[in-house]
Protein backbone atom coordinates (compact mmCIF):
# COMPACT_ATOMS: atom_id res chain seq x y z
CA UNK A 1 0.00 0.00 0.00
CA UNK A 2 1.30 3.87 -0.79
CA UNK A 3 2.89 5.24 2.15
CA UNK A 4 3.41 9.07 0.90
CA UNK A 5 6.27 11.45 1.46
CA UNK A 6 5.81 14.17 3.90
CA UNK A 7 9.04 15.64 4.83
CA UNK A 8 7.03 18.74 3.22
CA UNK A 9 4.06 18.69 4.61
CA UNK A 10 5.55 18.34 8.19
CA UNK A 11 8.02 20.91 7.50
CA UNK A 12 5.05 23.08 6.62
CA UNK A 13 3.22 22.50 9.75
CA UNK A 14 6.19 22.98 12.28
CA UNK A 15 6.72 26.50 11.00
CA UNK A 16 3.54 27.47 10.78
CA UNK A 17 3.49 26.31 14.80
CA UNK A 18 6.80 28.06 15.48
CA UNK A 19 7.36 31.37 14.77
CA UNK A 20 9.54 33.07 16.43
CA UNK A 21 8.09 36.58 16.00
CA UNK A 22 4.64 35.31 17.22
CA UNK A 23 3.24 34.39 20.72
CA UNK A 24 3.86 31.03 22.45
CA UNK A 25 1.80 28.21 21.40
CA UNK A 26 0.13 27.54 24.46
CA UNK A 27 -1.19 31.12 24.38
CA UNK A 28 -3.81 30.31 22.51
CA UNK A 29 -6.97 28.70 23.12
CA UNK A 30 -7.17 24.91 22.85
CA UNK A 31 -8.82 23.29 19.60
CA UNK A 32 -11.92 22.04 20.73
CA UNK A 33 -13.15 24.62 23.49
CA UNK A 34 -12.08 27.11 20.86
CA UNK A 35 -14.11 25.67 17.71
CA UNK A 36 -16.27 22.51 19.16
CA UNK A 37 -18.21 22.98 15.84
CA UNK A 38 -14.90 21.65 13.98
CA UNK A 39 -12.98 19.50 16.83
CA UNK A 40 -14.44 16.60 18.48
CA UNK A 41 -13.20 14.35 21.04
CA UNK A 42 -13.52 10.59 19.71
CA UNK A 43 -11.97 9.31 22.86
CA UNK A 44 -9.48 9.97 25.98
CA UNK A 45 -7.75 8.46 28.37
CA UNK A 46 -4.25 9.22 30.25
CA UNK A 47 -2.21 8.85 27.45
CA UNK A 48 -4.10 10.38 24.33
CA UNK A 49 -6.69 12.34 23.41
CA UNK A 50 -8.18 11.45 19.90
CA UNK A 51 -10.05 14.26 18.04
CA UNK A 52 -12.31 14.22 14.86
CA UNK A 53 -11.34 17.61 12.81
CA UNK A 54 -14.36 18.23 9.83
CA UNK A 55 -14.66 20.55 7.96
CA UNK A 56 -16.89 22.02 5.12
CA UNK A 57 -15.90 23.04 2.31
CA UNK A 58 -14.66 26.67 2.28
CA UNK A 59 -15.00 26.74 6.59
CA UNK A 60 -12.41 28.23 8.67
CA UNK A 61 -11.17 27.63 12.05
CA UNK A 62 -10.50 30.10 14.88
CA UNK A 63 -6.48 30.37 16.02
CA UNK A 64 -5.67 27.07 18.52
CA UNK A 65 -3.26 25.16 19.80
CA UNK A 66 -2.65 21.97 19.49
CA UNK A 67 -0.38 20.40 21.75
CA UNK A 68 2.46 17.67 20.03
CA UNK A 69 0.46 15.28 17.85
CA UNK A 70 -0.20 12.77 15.55
CA UNK A 71 -2.26 13.04 12.20
CA UNK A 72 -4.04 11.01 10.14
CA UNK A 73 -6.06 12.51 6.74
CA UNK A 74 -9.47 10.81 5.77
CA UNK A 75 -10.02 11.14 2.13
CA UNK A 76 -8.20 13.88 -0.05
CA UNK A 77 -8.22 17.32 1.29
CA UNK A 78 -6.73 20.77 0.65
CA UNK A 79 -5.73 23.27 3.22
CA UNK A 80 -4.63 26.77 3.87
CA UNK A 81 -2.96 27.11 6.98
CA UNK A 82 -2.49 30.78 8.59
CA UNK A 83 0.19 31.08 11.31
CA UNK A 84 -0.02 33.19 14.16
CA UNK A 85 2.54 35.64 12.59
CA UNK A 86 -0.37 35.94 9.59
CA UNK A 87 1.53 34.01 7.19
CA UNK A 88 -0.27 31.12 5.32
CA UNK A 89 0.95 27.98 3.38
CA UNK A 90 -1.29 25.77 1.29
CA UNK A 91 -1.12 22.09 2.41
CA UNK A 92 -2.70 19.46 0.11
CA UNK A 93 -3.30 16.06 1.57
CA UNK A 94 -3.89 12.58 0.38
CA UNK A 95 -6.29 10.18 2.13
CA UNK A 96 -4.17 7.62 4.34
CA UNK A 97 -1.50 10.90 4.80
CA UNK A 98 0.27 10.75 8.11
CA UNK A 99 2.30 12.82 10.11
CA UNK A 100 3.63 14.18 13.71
CA UNK A 101 4.44 17.35 14.71
CA UNK A 102 5.33 19.43 17.86
CA UNK A 103 3.33 21.77 20.06
CA UNK A 104 1.71 24.53 18.00
CA UNK A 105 -1.23 27.04 17.08
CA UNK A 106 -2.81 27.89 13.38
CA UNK A 107 -5.81 28.61 11.68
CA UNK A 108 -6.79 26.36 9.42
CA UNK A 109 -9.24 26.99 5.88
CA UNK A 110 -10.60 23.85 4.81
CA UNK A 111 -9.73 25.48 0.79
CA UNK A 112 -11.06 22.02 -1.19
CA UNK A 113 -14.46 22.00 -2.99
CA UNK A 114 -15.47 19.78 -0.68
CA UNK A 115 -15.39 18.74 2.86
CA UNK A 116 -12.52 17.73 4.52
CA UNK A 117 -11.90 15.25 7.50
CA UNK A 118 -9.23 14.22 9.63
CA UNK A 119 -8.32 12.22 12.68
CA UNK A 120 -5.65 14.02 15.45
CA UNK A 121 -3.92 12.07 18.45
CA UNK A 122 -2.75 14.05 21.07
CA UNK A 123 0.05 12.85 23.07
CA UNK A 124 0.11 13.42 26.82
CA UNK A 125 3.66 13.65 28.36
CA UNK A 126 4.15 11.03 31.60
CA UNK A 127 2.17 8.27 30.61
CA UNK A 128 3.40 4.51 30.52
CA UNK A 129 2.90 1.11 29.48
CA UNK A 130 0.28 -0.85 31.98
CA UNK A 131 1.26 -4.34 33.16
CA UNK A 132 -1.29 -6.45 32.05
CA UNK A 133 -0.15 -9.57 29.82
CA UNK A 134 -0.91 -9.86 26.17
CA UNK A 135 -1.33 -12.91 24.69
CA UNK A 136 0.53 -14.21 21.27
CA UNK A 137 3.40 -12.04 19.62
CA UNK A 138 2.93 -8.75 18.98
CA UNK A 139 1.78 -7.58 15.18
CA UNK A 140 4.57 -5.70 14.23
CA UNK A 141 6.96 -8.29 15.24
CA UNK A 142 5.51 -11.26 13.96
CA UNK A 143 4.03 -9.25 10.50
CA UNK A 144 5.90 -6.17 9.58
CA UNK A 145 4.53 -6.85 5.78
CA UNK A 146 1.19 -5.69 6.80
CA UNK A 147 2.07 -3.43 10.38
CA UNK A 148 4.17 -0.82 10.23
CA UNK A 149 5.25 1.78 12.92
CA UNK A 150 4.11 4.86 12.48
CA UNK A 151 5.03 6.92 15.71
CA UNK A 152 5.98 4.94 19.26
CA UNK A 153 6.97 6.20 23.19
CA UNK A 154 6.74 4.93 26.38
CA UNK A 155 3.21 4.28 26.33
CA UNK A 156 1.46 4.03 22.45
CA UNK A 157 2.41 2.81 19.66
CA UNK A 158 0.52 4.09 16.38
CA UNK A 159 0.80 1.51 13.68
CA UNK A 160 -0.97 1.46 9.98
CA UNK A 161 -2.70 -1.87 9.01
CA UNK A 162 -2.65 -2.65 5.37
CA UNK A 163 -3.83 -5.78 3.70
CA UNK A 164 -4.15 -6.30 -0.21
CA UNK A 165 -7.07 -8.63 -1.30
CA UNK A 166 -6.50 -12.62 -0.67
CA UNK A 167 -3.56 -11.81 1.36
CA UNK A 168 -3.66 -13.98 4.59
CA UNK A 169 -2.94 -12.81 8.29
CA UNK A 170 -0.48 -14.57 10.80
CA UNK A 171 -1.88 -15.03 14.38
CA UNK A 172 -0.88 -12.03 16.39
CA UNK A 173 -1.82 -9.99 19.87
CA UNK A 174 -2.77 -6.75 20.60
CA UNK A 175 -2.73 -4.86 23.55
CA UNK A 176 -6.02 -2.16 24.04
CA UNK A 177 -6.21 -0.45 21.31
CA UNK A 178 -8.59 2.50 19.27
CA UNK A 179 -8.71 2.25 15.27
CA UNK A 180 -9.31 4.47 12.02
CA UNK A 181 -10.68 3.03 9.19
CA UNK A 182 -9.51 4.26 6.02
CA UNK A 183 -9.83 1.23 3.13
CA UNK A 184 -12.52 -0.96 4.14
CA UNK A 185 -13.65 -4.62 3.45
CA UNK A 186 -16.81 -5.68 1.62
CA UNK A 187 -19.82 -7.20 3.53
CA UNK A 188 -23.24 -5.73 4.59
CA UNK A 189 -21.46 -4.78 8.12
CA UNK A 190 -18.64 -3.97 7.02
CA UNK A 191 -17.40 -0.36 8.49
CA UNK A 192 -17.26 2.95 6.38
CA UNK A 193 -13.82 5.25 5.53
CA UNK A 194 -13.38 7.13 9.02
CA UNK A 195 -15.28 4.73 11.04
CA UNK A 196 -13.42 4.63 14.60
CA UNK A 197 -13.92 2.26 17.28
CA UNK A 198 -11.51 1.03 20.64
CA UNK A 199 -11.07 -2.58 21.95
CA UNK A 200 -10.19 -4.56 24.02
CA UNK A 201 -6.57 -6.30 24.02
CA UNK A 202 -7.05 -9.84 21.92
CA UNK A 203 -5.23 -12.35 20.14
CA UNK A 204 -6.92 -13.21 16.67
CA UNK A 205 -5.43 -14.20 13.31
CA UNK A 206 -7.63 -12.25 10.55
CA UNK A 207 -9.31 -14.02 7.70
CA UNK A 208 -8.06 -13.50 4.06
CA UNK A 209 -8.93 -10.20 2.99
CA UNK A 210 -11.93 -9.90 0.25
CA UNK A 211 -10.77 -6.35 -0.41
CA UNK A 212 -7.64 -4.35 -0.10
CA UNK A 213 -7.74 -2.68 3.50
CA UNK A 214 -6.26 0.18 5.31
CA UNK A 215 -6.35 1.45 8.97
CA UNK A 216 -4.68 3.19 11.42
CA UNK A 217 -4.99 1.97 14.81
CA UNK A 218 -2.90 3.02 18.70
CA UNK A 219 -1.78 0.81 20.56
CA UNK A 220 -1.85 1.41 24.84
CA UNK A 221 0.89 -0.37 24.96
CA UNK A 222 0.63 -3.38 27.57
CA UNK A 223 -3.26 -2.42 28.57
CA UNK A 224 -5.79 -4.86 28.42
CA UNK A 225 -8.36 -2.43 28.13
CA UNK A 226 -7.80 1.21 26.60
CA UNK A 227 -9.20 2.97 29.36
CA UNK A 228 -6.50 4.04 32.42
Amino acid sequence: MRRPPLLSLVAILVTLGCSAEAPAPETYPDAVAADPNHYSTLYENDAVRILRIEYGAGEQSVMHHHPEHCWVMVGASEWTMTAPDGTTEMVPGASGDFGCVPEGAHQPTNSGSGPATVVAFEIKPGATAGGDMIEGPGAVAVDPDHYTVEFENDAVRIIRIAYDAGEDGITHGHPANCIVWLGVPEGDEAPEVGDFECGDAETHTPAPATTSVELIAIEFKGRATAQQ
